[in-house]
């Protein structure tokens, strides 16, 4: 190809330099692709014309025209400087054993789509020296798309790489820039973790948080005494030029940092973005640095290691040891105790985000925990506890569990046959097998084991005939229970879960996995304890993976087979008279079931009874619909859906009782409801909860179950609309749901905003997850040369590069693209025109200052006009709160925010007369906020939107609708 011209456009392209698109010295990154669309164009055209000869001529010319430009395109290199095809990359950018963190800095996502990389021609990173082995490459302008590698030895070292710039000769994306670390100056210490945003990177190390401003060309450092800066730019800082005590992170060592812009941030005058609002994780908290600088702390006693801004006003924090996770809103004041703080929390005995065992959440991103599990988490933030969790190992993923769930099954990836059976059981006729500490006594002819106040000596249990790695369902009888408690579990690694400490008489069921064939059962009472054991049975059971803990017994023998052809995910089948799961449970637990079903008849599906009294509650079919019906102690109520459920895919079946209402909903769709008032009590101690067969007669079901669940939380109808379009991707030929690999100890998770994935990384590799259903796996056979050890401790991902930090090398996983640094992507991170919305929950009649809050600068008068609503949580809202303020703020040069005056705009509209809202001012950290006032003993979900007009003599803002 010489020159080629358009002649319906007149557009003239060449590679000679005889036109002003020219293909040489890199113009074809900016005009082949311009130049392919005109061809697209113009053959589309071309195929309009009415004469046959003429499209012919035309084809003919347009076959000479493509026959040029790919024989031009053939002998484009690899090299991004010479190339605009990008292939897959998939290469080792470093090999050390001392990687530690990695993070993906797409700035096209920034608010001006990266238009600030090349706007920095006057700072002094910009004009240094290019291609300088180890320190430098080939290009000035810091990368499109970067990949951060943090390498831990003190003083620690920075690299980047650019995404998009290949070694023409390796395909390695090449170093853009290293920054080393120096003793006493810029990234001194031992390295933890990195985040980029908005023209910033921020590194955290032993020593503190260092933030190198790259459009502003300065670096600081926060520790637990100051806020510090250098004299010189990037290339060379070195001398402290300041230090400001009010800028102060709380702790020496920075453990992690993330960044959110939030709405109304006031503009960085060097390059124009919205000034980040910054999150670091300290050993004595978590300090949040405003836009404005103000930093407000969240204190807490061991610190927290981790944390993520999930959105404009909510915060995650991890402890640094044990299973701790809290949420909560925006923090503004200086200095706030972790406890004062939080909403949400989340630990692996009081709430909804743990299995019982887990150890400290070492990964996190939103959405996101891991530990030994990796839980997803779908906060409710106006409660908590009503939230969906999903747990996730190599073995099994339990779908969505709603609120205080008491039983999830059916979820593992084993298949076959499975015969149930008794390995062990003791009537306690005898002594034999038992050994008894001081206080226990024989009672042979009531075949139990006495014990009054006084001694703590446990009562031992020798048990045999286990396999190891089955689990097991052990039945406990317990008597005569009149004061103190009882503990029970098995010695050694058994993983135990269930009814572990026991302070009332009946049957304790407890779930474990053998480590061996014998096991001792340890039973130690209280000094306090006056009861008496009996009876231990062992059956072979289907794990519950709920916090609870309680498998089912398994009867009969049963087929588990993938839900599809090469799906992970196993139903259960073989159902009959003889052939089920059950064990003990009060149906007045029951306030949601949910299960997949693919077959001809469920009729036998679950039901929740004893054979001989009410109350029960039972989920059967008529004519193969759902049919939903509870017995109470005053009345019954049945309620039958319209789906039919025998043609032969998979249906998501869900019950629900809501208050007085019982609701079936199939698919995700509410198909029918009836009113349970007037039903009474649903308690019945003596009820049975069986699977696959009814209780009070043989009808049994014929069909596959999986993913089923109970729990007393009745899921909202968005909640059960997320439930099924998650899940329902389970069910494909072909789909995975498990961690990959053999490990399930988490190092550390990420999430991409632009792909919406989750990726986790364990000590066997990294697991991507959309949705719940896992897309990928990586590991050191199917990464190639990116991960040179499965042990990946810390990884990033966005725009379609992972960047991955294991134990032997830094590495990065790109997606094959054409020419996307010249296509940017449209911010999604920050930037947008948005309406600034404050949020916040009150529970009493105690005012509550609603975040985010809008920052007022020095010089600055603004009119604030805030539209205001409450909400009663739950089915019904009883308040129906609106309010409408307008407020004047003024801050003079040098002092603090005036008091505003607050207008009443219309009429209010409430119901209780105690409740209120208004704007007020906070001197502490210069802001105005919405202040909210609640009913006492009433959950209330206030939100208010912003408008704002202000003016400014020095300080510019992102614009605010």
């Amino acid at each position: 190809m010489t020159s080629i011209t358009f002649p319906d456009t007149g557009d003239t392209y060449s590679d000679d330099g005889s036109s002003s698109r020219d293909m040489q010295n890199g113009g074809h990154r900016r005009w082949l692709l311009e130049m392919l669309r005109n061809l697209i164009a113009y053959q589309s055209g071309s195929l309009a014309v009415a004469s046959q000869q003429a499209v012919a001529a035309d084809k003919a010319s347009v076959a000479s025209m493509r026959a040029a430009i790919e024989a031009a395109q053939a002998g484009i290199t690899v090299g991004s400087t010479q190339s605009l095809a990008y292939p897959a990359v998939v290469q080792n950018l470093v090999t050390a054993s001392d990687v530690v963190a990695a993070c993906v800095y797409d700035t096209r996502q920034d608010s001006d789509g990266g238009a600030w990389t090349e706007q920095c021609r006057n700072t002094s990173w910009y004009q240094e020296a290019l291609n300088i082995a180890g320190l430098r490459g080939a290009r000035r302008a810091f990368p499109r798309v970067a990949i951060l590698l943090l390498r831990a030895t003190a003083p620690c070292t920075l690299l980047v790489h650019d995404a998009l710039d290949l070694d023409p000769v390796t395909g390695v994306p090449r170093l853009w820039r290293a920054w080393g670390g120096v003793a006493g100056a810029l990234l001194d210490g031992t390295g933890t973790a990195v985040f980029a945003l908005h023209g910033r990177l921020w590194v955290c190390t032993s020593t503190g948080l260092h933030t190198l401003d790259l459009p502003g060309d300065r670096a600081t450092r926060r520790d637990g005494t100051d806020l510090r800066g250098w004299s010189a730019g990037l290339a060379s800082a070195g001398t402290y030029a300041f230090a400001n005590a009010s800028g102060a992170i709380g702790a020496a060592a920075a453990a992690s940092v993330h960044a959110r812009v939030l709405p109304g941030a006031p503009l960085d005058p060097a390059s124009g973005l919205p000034i980040p609002t910054t999150l670091v994780g300290t050993g004595a908290g978590a300090a949040v640095i405003h836009a404005s600088g103000f930093v407000a702390q969240i204190t807490r006693g061991g610190g927290f290691a981790r944390g993520v801004i999930v959105h404009d006003n909510r915060i995650w924090l991890s402890a640094g040891s044990g299973p701790l996770l809290a949420t909560g809103p925006m923090p503004y004041a200086a200095s706030l105790a972790d406890t004062g703080w939080r909403q949400g929390v989340y630990t692996n005995t009081s709430s909804i985000v743990q299995p019982a065992g887990a150890t400290t959440f070492a990964g996190m991103a939103p959405g996101v925990v891991g530990s030994t599990t990796t839980t997803f988490l779908a906060e409710d933030e106006i409660n908590p506890d009503a939230g969906m969790v999903a747990y996730v190992r190599t073995f099994f993923a339990t779908g969505w569990l709603p609120g205080d769930a008491r039983l999830a099954i059916l979820n593992d990836s084993a298949i076959g046959g499975i015969a149930g059976a008794t390995p062990f059981a003791d009537d306690g006729a005898s002594a034999t097998a038992w050994t008894l500490g001081t206080g226990w006594t024989h009672d042979a002819g009531s075949t139990e084991f006495d014990h009054a106040a006084g001694s703590t000596a446990p009562l031992d249990l020798a048990i045999s005939g286990l396999t190891s790695g089955s689990d097991y369902l052990l039945r406990l009888t317990v008597a005569n229970v009149t004061a103190g408690s009882l503990s029970v579990n098995l010695l050694g690694t058994n993983g135990e879960t269930g009814d572990l400490t026991i302070t009332a008489s009946g049957e304790a069921l407890v779930q474990f996995t053998a480590s061996a064939a014998s096991e001792t059962l340890r039973l130690t009472p209280s000094s306090a304890f006056d009861g008496s054991v009996g009876g231990v049975q062992i059956d072979l059971a289907v794990p519950d993976r709920s916090k609870t803990g309680k498998g089912l017994s398994i009867v009969g023998t049963l087929t588990r087979t993938p839900v599809e052809a090469g799906a992970e995910l196993a139903c259960w089948s073989g159902w009959s008279a003889s052939n089920y799961l059950e064990r003990r449970l009060n149906p007045a637990e029951v306030k949601f079931l949910v299960f997949w079903f693919k077959g001809s008849d469920f009729t036998g599906a679950f039901q929740c009874a004893s054979d001989v009294s009410n109350p029960r509650i039972s989920m059967t079919s008529v004519s193969n619909r759902p049919r939903l019906a509870l017995i109470g102690t005053g009345g019954s109520v049945t309620v039958d859906s319209l789906s039919m459920l025998n043609t032969g895919g998979w249906a998501c079946v869900v019950g629900v009782l809501r208050g007085d209402a019982l609701e079936v909903w199939v698919n995700g769709r509410l198909e029918a409801t009836g009113s349970a008032a007037g039903i009474g009590s649903m308690a019945n101690t003596a009820a049975v909860l069986r699977i696959g067969r009814n209780v009070t007669n043989a009808a049994a079901s014929n069909g596959a179950f999986a993913l089923l669940r109970i729990g007393a939380t009745a899921p909202s109808p968005a909640q059960i609309a997320r439930l099924y379009r998650d899940e329902r991707a389970l069910f494909e030929p072909g789909a995975a749901c498990t961690i990959g690999g053999t490990f399930n100890t988490v190092n550390a998770a990420a999430w991409s905003e632009t792909s919406r994935q989750h990726a986790i990384a364990t000590l066997g590799g990294v697991s991507v997850f959309a949705g719940l259903r896992r897309v990928e796996f990586l590991d050191s056979v199917s990464g190639g040369a990116a991960i040179a050890s499965s042990n990946v401790r810390g990884l990033a991902m966005e725009g379609g590069v992972m960047a991955l930090a294991t134990t032997a090398n830094g590495g990065v996983r790109r997606e094959a693209i054409l020419g996307l640094d010249r296509m940017p992507a449209a911010p999604v991170l920050s930037g947008r025109r948005r309406v600034l919305r404050a949020s916040g929950v009150t529970t009493d009649a105690t005012p509550l200052i609603l975040s985010p809050r809008i920052l007022i600068g020095e010089r600055e008068t603004m009119v604030v006009r805030a539209r205001i609503l409450g909400r009663v949580a739950g089915a019904s809202d009883t308040e129906r709160l609106t309010y409408e303020r307008r407020a004047t703020y003024h801050r003079p040069a040098g002092g603090d925010v005036a008091a505003p005056a607050v207008q009443s705009l219309g009429t209010d509209t409430e119901t209780t007369a105690g409740a209120d809202a208004t704007l007020v001012r906070d001197t502490a950290s210069q802001t105005g906020a919405v202040q909210v006032t609640g009913v006492a003993g009433t959950r209330i979900a206030w939100s208010a939107e912003l408008e704002v007009l202000r003016l400014s003599e020095i300080t510019q803002y992102e614009d605010v609708a």
